[in-house]
């Protein structure tokens, strides 16, 4: 399940990115004609290994069956709060706790502010664009944790600015911090902690404040967001990944919710401001240090339908190398009000 850091800094992100709705052009305006009231999950995992021990393969299955995940409440046309729900165990087994309460704040009909248990997140509007957003920590308010700045090119966000402070380096809340805000341009955990470290470095050295700030820059296809990329350099090494979306035709029930890039730092979800949904996602990175890695990864996502809206959604990850391989499945299942 999601953990509040991770959700909060995605929530802030997506009002960033929010696209225009038929009806109302202003941002931060979450206004769907079908309203999700319950989302469910499942998920499996086969793993298979040779075990040179015994000369056999090995193999072993996991299974979370399909079980709540969240659940949205309204006041009318306005989303209010989002529950979420942690499943553990499996059949008999299996229970449901509540893992997260998120509740939303509007002036008019536009997100102000949404909190969480440990943090909440602020937004500044310029008439119908928004200006920037800052998240903070409850036990420290004057200082927001991570600043969100936006640039607009015809109406639409072309740019984020996405910067982190920290004075603790050393207690290592920064890190925690670099690895959120470094997933997007970064294929998997190693990597990004090695990024994280030669930050660390960086700073440690340099007596700076810790801070790190990363460009995102988006292009338009029509209604959709075609791609995003994204540039780090620290100590003379460049980072950088495009991620290259391909869509469906049918509506995008989460497009202008300002509480749905749960995965933006993970792999570029594009669900806020895009108006279809994402059947392919390609991501490009490109590591350039002593010697320049390449990598390429795609997602592919399988939707059902009721008319032109998803009931559910799944997405299939493989991965094999020399005596090991793995397949994995995750299914979201969307509940929509009556």
């Amino acid at each position: 399940m999601k953990r509040l850091s991770f959700i909060v800094m995605a929530a802030a992100v997506l009002s960033l990115f929010a696209a225009c709705s038929e009806k109302n052009e202003d941002e931060g305006v979450y206004d769907s004609q079908k309203k999700i009231a319950k989302v469910y999950e499942s998920s499996m995992r086969i793993s298979k290994w040779y075990d040179e021990y015994n000369g056999t393969w090995q193999s072993d299955t996991t299974v979370r069956d399909k079980a709540l995940s969240e659940s949205w409440t309204w006041e009318g046309d306005r989303l209010t709060k989002i529950t979420f729900y942690e499943n553990n165990g499996t059949g008999e087994n299996a229970n449901q706790e509540v893992s997260e309460v998120i509740n939303f704040t509007y002036n008019g009909e536009q997100l102000v502010r949404f909190e969480g248990k440990y943090e909440y997140m602020t937004y500044v509007y310029d008439g119908k664009e928004l200006k920037s957003a800052e998240l903070y920590d409850k036990d420290d308010p004057a200082n927001p944790m991570v600043k969100f700045s936006f640039e607009y090119n015809g109406g639409k966000i072309v740019k984020i600015i996405i910067t982190e402070e920290d004075d603790e380096w050393e207690k290592g809340s920064a890190r925690n911090m670099e690895k959120v805000l470094l997933r997007t341009i970064m294929p998997d955990e190693k990597t990004v902690g090695k990024a994280v470290d030669k930050i660390n470095q960086t700073m440690h050295k340099s007596g700076a404040k810790g801070e790190v700030s990363v460009p995102y820059t988006l292009t338009w296809s029509g209604d959709n967001v075609s791609e995003i990329s994204a540039t780090q350099t620290m100590d003379g090494e460049t980072n950088s990944a495009t991620v290259h979306f391909t869509y469906d035709n049918k509506n995008n029930p989460y497009k202008n919710l300002l509480f749905c890039i749960i995965d933006l730092f993970a792999n570029g979800d594009t669900r806020a401001f895009s108006k279809n949904n994402v059947t392919k996602a390609v991501i490009d990175y490109t590591e350039d240090g002593s010697e320049v890695e390449r990598q390429t990864i795609e997602e592919n996502y399988i939707y059902t339908y009721d008319g032109n809206w998803p009931t559910s959604k799944a997405q299939e990850k493989s991965y094999e190398e020399e005596g090991y391989s793995s397949y994995q499945k995750e299914c979201t299942y969307f509940e929509y009000l009556k």
